[in-house]
């Protein structure tokens, strides 16, 4: 199991025998996919899939948050832009090329942040069936200890 202690998820380390089996993916299967997508991740991601990218255990369990999948969110998002003709194109948001989804529940709610905004810790947005765009006023990180730990009953 990873140690957390001196990651940007150090407070988890308490917990580290209730989050489960997680594993993450290696720098080079981080960098394929920066090269898939076109950007370069920002820090505190790449740290995030270093640690749960293959397997996240009881982080964002009911999410599609882990690689390979994560990379059909974006395409999962854009059909769920599109899943009704109701709306007039004019009022549907803009999906971004540089949005990249890290996670989805139930096909209605995308996590994302945007990588043109270089930060190290972005900040999250949220994209719902309504369909509408909103911040949620939060880090990646802050993202991840209220949601992503939400199902393993963790108030971290």
């Amino acid at each position: 199991m990873t140690d957390l202690t001196g990651t940007s998820f150090h407070k988890l380390a308490k917990y580290a025998d209730c989050l489960g089996t997680f594993s993450g993916i290696s720098a080079a299967e981080i960098l394929e996919l920066e090269k898939k997508i076109g950007y370069t991740l920002p820090k505190v991601y790449k740290e995030f899939l270093s640690i749960f990218g293959k397997s996240s255990g009881y982080v964002f369990p009911a999410h599609y948050a882990t690689y390979p999948e994560v990379l059909e969110n974006r395409t999962d998002a854009i059909h769920a832009l599109y899943f009704t003709d109701s709306i007039p194109d004019a009022e549907r948001p803009i999906i971004k090329p540089s949005y990249y989804f890290f996670a989805q529940w139930q096909g209605y709610n995308f996590w994302f942040f945007d990588c043109e905004e270089k930060q190290d810790d972005p900040i999250v947005y949220l994209f719902t069936d309504r369909p509408r765009i909103a911040p949620t006023n939060m880090t990646f990180t802050q993202v991840m200890y209220s949601e992503g730990l939400y199902d393993a009953g963790m108030g971290v």
